[in-house]
């Protein structure tokens, strides 16, 4: 009889509050400060498309006019408006264009999935693997098949649940690009693929003439942290470019130990070849060769940041600098 009343209680309990749970006041503290209860209430009251509490986080799509957000623990990673799918794609289609070869890669995060969709249109790659933590993240895809291509049905792709970091330290295949697509360098667990022990891993998994390639968000870093971040690139790596999105401040660190050259008729031959590359370019305003080579910031040589501090797991100063500053008074 106990135990009937008890389940019968239990079944009584309200749930959690999606919106509340979701709020991510360890970001949105600030923001929340100065707010009522009724006030927060309509603030964090989003349609909610997809939720689903994972082994390592709460994994949410919302929805908001003209837009899906794809959300990590309620802070928002990527969506499908303007300026996110274009840099999602560049993260893909950087390394696509100054690889030697593209015989296969491999993508660190799911995301949305449109890095991993983006992989999929270049018909050169026979084998994609896709390492993501989080089954949640993964099964949240489904909600941006037309941005991902439906990548996670792709015949060419193979998706493992598998922690990144330890994948590229002992997994034994090579690849001629590999794309490390983690949230921001500041958030505890994530920001280990930022450390140079991260990227020397994914150095030793590069076959000859491959390149890496890694995205950065610059909302919420400092210039020291930003610097320290090119300065980790340029200790592994002999060559070092930054390319960047239009919008939003966002950018694509890549690295190879062979020069980085884009080649415009390369480029234009590719395009041409594949159909499937060509939809994906011009989605994104990349199909020109001069609007595509226009992201290129520039070379960053050893030198240029040479008093910046090295990121490495004992000293992680990219995931507490960044948070003390964001929550700094002004």
């Amino acid at each position: 009889l106990a135990a009937g009343s008890t389940a019968i209680l239990v079944a009584l309990v309200p749930g959690w509050d999606r919106n509340v749970v979701t709020s991510a006041p360890y970001y949105f503290a600030p923001a929340y400060a100065n707010m009522d209860r009724a006030q927060f209430t309509g603030y964090v009251n989003i349609k909610v498309l997809y939720y689903k509490e994972g082994v390592d986080s709460v994994v949410t799509v919302r929805e908001v006019p003209g837009a899906r957000m794809y959300q990590v623990n309620g802070k928002t990673e990527a969506t499908t408006g303007p300026g996110q799918t274009e840099i999602l794609a560049l993260l893909a289609e950087v390394p696509l264009n100054l690889a030697r070869e593209a015989k296969n890669a491999l993508v660190i995060g799911w995301g949305t999935g449109v890095t991993a969709g983006s992989l999929t249109c270049d018909q050169r790659l026979a084998t994609i693997d896709l390492v993501e933590l989080e089954q949640a993240a993964l099964d949240s895809g489904d909600w941006f098949i037309a941005e991902n291509y439906n990548a996670k049905n792709n015949p060419r792709l193979h998706a493992r649940i598998d922690d990144g970091r330890n994948y590229t330290a002992l997994a034994k295949t090579t690849y001629d690009v590999i794309v490390t697509d983690p949230p921001d360098p500041w958030i505890t667990g994530p920001s280990h693929l930022f450390t140079i022990e991260h990227i020397r891993n994914v150095k030793t998994r590069l076959s000859p003439g491959g390149v890496a390639a890694h995205w950065v968000a610059l909302q919420t870093l400092t210039e020291p942290v930003y610097r320290s971040l090119l300065r980790t690139f340029t200790e592994v790596f002999e060559y070092v470019e930054v390319w960047e999105a239009n919008w939003p401040p966002e950018q694509v660190i890549v690295g190879s130990d062979s020069p980085l050259v884009f080649d415009h008729a390369r480029f234009e031959a590719r395009t041409k070849a594949q159909p499937t590359v060509r939809e994906n370019q011009t989605r994104v305003g990349l199909l020109d060769p001069a609007a595509f080579a226009s992201r290129r910031v520039g070379r960053i040589s050893r030198a240029a940041v040479a008093d910046a501090a090295i990121l490495t797991d004992d000293l992680p100063v990219h995931e507490l600098t960044p948070r003390a500053d964001f929550f700094r008074p002004k």
